[in-house]
């Protein structure tokens, strides 16, 4: 019996003795990889779900560089905390994820399943700065092109055929159901849009692929669907009998579709931060265009 206890006790002692060395061990980040493996550190903010990419030789020599000098101890178990600020991807040139880990403020990093407490200074407000110039030059791209961006509501400049990556004309459409859209209000979303009418079958086919994605709850779409120069009682109608809820807005005197010519419709177009990403002429069915549109969306936020 006590040569058991013995035992029991030694063992008590080792496993305690591992755990503590484990726990209050401490950690340099990215010791196994150099700055000239990593081609690009792909970011992601969790607090406003920005998302972008450092690829300028110095940039990623410093930060890496500071990360491989900054020791950093154990403080606790991170497996089941939810938000954080900064997910690191440290890529290498074929697209291989050398090191991930989130940097959660100026000197906390958490890798599951710890977080840990940085020693020495982390870059945390070089990246902060990183994000903010790419912010704006997100938003000095949209606005510089205000004056000339093609606006349907004023007829600014001769409409043309679009192409993507083009600027998407602006509009303002009333709204069945009463309010009104502005496309130029959404230039920070994701904004899908789509010309049709209740005589085109294609038109009303894919439309339950529409009523799916806003079903889908993305915060950052928005649908709009323009009917094609009806009057507004039939389009009235027919949302009332089909029993959509996403926004349909109305061109009875064909306003906006000038802006948007085409061939043929369902004419769709994904829309992202105000420039044409993908466009869709005609439709096979509801279900193969939610997975078209859905993934378009998908690539759109995970710009």
């Amino acid at each position: 019996m006590k040569k058991a206890l013995i035992i029991i006790l030694i063992m008590f002692f080792i496993i305690t003795g591992t755990l503590a060395a484990v726990f209050f061990s401490k950690t340099t980040f990215l010791s196994d990889v150099s700055a000239a493996e990593v081609t690009r550190i792909e970011i992601f903010d969790g607090n406003n779900g920005t998302a972008f990419s450092i690829t300028d030789p110095y940039e990623i020599e410093f930060i890496v560089g500071c990360f491989k000098s900054t020791k950093a101890r154990k403080t606790g178990i991170s497996l089941g905390r939810m938000g954080y600020t900064y997910n690191m991807q440290f890529m290498s040139d074929s697209g291989e994820v050398l090191e991930e880990f989130i940097l959660n403020s100026s000197d906390t990093i958490r890798k599951d399943p710890f977080f840990y407490q940085a020693e020495d200074y982390i870059c945390f407000d070089r990246i902060q700065s990183i994000e903010e110039e790419y912010l704006q030059k997100q938003s000095v791209e949209i606005s510089s092109s205000d004056t000339d961006r093609p606006n349907a509501d004023t007829a600014n400049v001769e409409p043309k055929v679009l192409s993507e990556m083009d600027i998407a004309p602006d509009f303002t459409a009333e709204l069945v159901g009463g309010g009104t859209f502005k496309l130029s209000d959404y230039d920070d979303k994701i904004v899908l849009l789509n010309i049709w009418a209740t005589w085109c079958p294609p038109c009303v086919g894919e439309m339950p692929a529409f009523e799916k994605l806003k079903n889908d709850a993305n915060p950052n779409l928005e649908i709009i669907c323009i009917n094609c120069m009806e009057d507004k009682n039939t389009v009235d109608q027919f949302i009332k009998d089909q029993g959509y809820t996403f926004n349909v807005g109305y061109d009875t005197d064909g306003r906006i579709e000038a802006y948007y010519p085409t061939d043929g419709i369902p004419y769709t177009l994904v829309i992202n931060k105000g420039k044409i990403y993908r466009i869709y002429v005609g439709a096979n069915g509801a279900d193969e265009q939610y997975q078209e549109y859905k993934k378009a969306i998908d690539e759109c936020a995970a710009k």
